[in-house]
């Protein structure tokens, strides 16, 4: 296994993807007009958190174990920080806007509740079967996240960012 490509950095990666949805979260929760809204966000950067938190001590306490057979590595972890890449590029055209829509925030909300998901199906390839259970928890934590936020952009109408 390629030194940097293992269990124990997906989980680091997770992590990291964990604060800074959590940042985001917050930074979210105080532009927020609406109060219903703010909560929604207030309590996601929590969730977060607790996700965050759960991935730092399983990258601590994570024994190197050799993924299944025909796993690649390298071509996982790449994949991994493309995720991580595409998020803070997208995080970036959101702060660069000043003035960010409510259904804009939460479109964006939405992407990074995708990528999250598809990040976490990556990650859990590349840890063993007991680890896997951690990660599933994750993905129907992330799942219930786009679940809520789809229904609150139902409800704000038509109104699409560009």
């Amino acid at each position: 296994m390629a030194a940097g490509a293992g269990p124990r950095e997906a989980y680091r990666i997770a992590a990291d993807m964990e604060r800074r949805g959590e940042d985001l979260y917050r930074s979210l929760a105080e532009e927020a007009e609406d109060a219903a809204v703010r909560g929604v966000f207030a309590e996601l950067a929590d969730e977060e958190a607790d996700h965050r938190e759960l991935m730092e001590q399983l990258a601590e306490k994570y024994e190197a174990v050799t993924p299944p057979g025909g796993y690649d590595p390298q071509r996982a972890m790449e994949l991994l920080r493309g995720y991580r890449s595409v998020f803070d590029a997208d995080r970036l055209g959101l702060e660069r806007e000043r003035a960010v829509s409510p259904a804009r925030a939460v479109d964006f909300a939405i992407r990074r509740e995708m990528d999250s998901i598809m990040f976490y199906h990556e990650a859990r390839e590349m840890v063993s079967a007991i680890s896997r259970s951690h990660v599933d928890r994750i993905i129907d934590e992330e799942r219930k996240h786009f679940r809520r936020l789809s229904r609150i952009r139902a409800e704000m109408g038509e109104e699409l960012s560009s």
